[in-house]
């Protein structure tokens, strides 16, 4: 095995193991996988359809919608998943809100309250139920899902979910259970060819072009 190629397979494993971590250590949960709140919390007694109106928050019906509208506005979508109304949920949504506010440019907030039956496709697409709540997951344009926070959240957590197009692009990719071929070069490094000729090789491997 030539050494562009075996740098190549020694990095796929990293960018996999690294992004495997990541992914479960933002969430907690034990699941395999693969950043809307308003600015003021609802009250005690309120619904949860009285506490996301007072809240300004998107409503959860046009989840959907507000996910693909986002996507093609290249912007992030941070989705704030709940399950009650409890005073750690009114309260995560508050700082939720603030940071949202800070980032309205290049992100769409969005709330789904995970009991209500016609939020169950976006409660499956993203895999959340038995999730700890309440629950953030950042969703980049291109769908990969780039960090999520159960429970308690700060703004630099937040904040460090947006990534660049070429993780967002890998992280994508292995969420789907595909290989990633990551080529780290410019124009001043050495066996830029050789390296791509390898990528390009495994590739056309037909035990592996498939999934790449």
């Amino acid at each position: 095995m030539s050494k562009p190629i075996t740098l190549v397979i020694i990095i796929i494993a990293a960018v996999a193991i690294v992004s495997a971590v990541m992914i479960m250590k933002s969430t907690g949960a034990t699941r395999s996988t693969g950043g809307l709140g308003g600015e003021t919390a609802g009250t005690a007694g309120e619904t949860p359809a009285q506490a996301g109106k007072a809240s300004g928050t998107q409503r959860a019906t046009e989840g959907a919608s507000i996910i693909e509208n986002a996507a093609a506005a290249d912007k992030y979508t941070f989705i704030f998943f709940y399950a009650d109304e409890s005073e750690p949920t009114q309260s995560a949504r508050v700082t939720f809100g603030e940071i949202m506010s800070e980032v309205a440019e290049k992100a769409v907030p969005l709330e789904i309250d995970t009991r209500d039956p016609k939020e169950l496709p976006i409660v499956n697409k993203f895999n959340v139920r038995g999730a700890p709540m309440p629950l953030v997951l950042a969703v980049a344009p291109n769908g990969a899902i780039t960090g999520g926070f159960p429970l308690k959240f700060e703004e630099t957590q937040l904040l460090g979910a947006f990534a660049s197009p070429g993780e967002e692009k890998s992280l994508k990719a292995l969420q789907e259970r595909r290989v990633v071929l990551v080529s780290i070069q410019n124009g001043s490094t050495a066996s830029n060819d050789a390296a791509m000729k390898g990528v390009q090789d495994f590739k056309a491997d037909p035990d592996f072009g498939s999934s790449t």
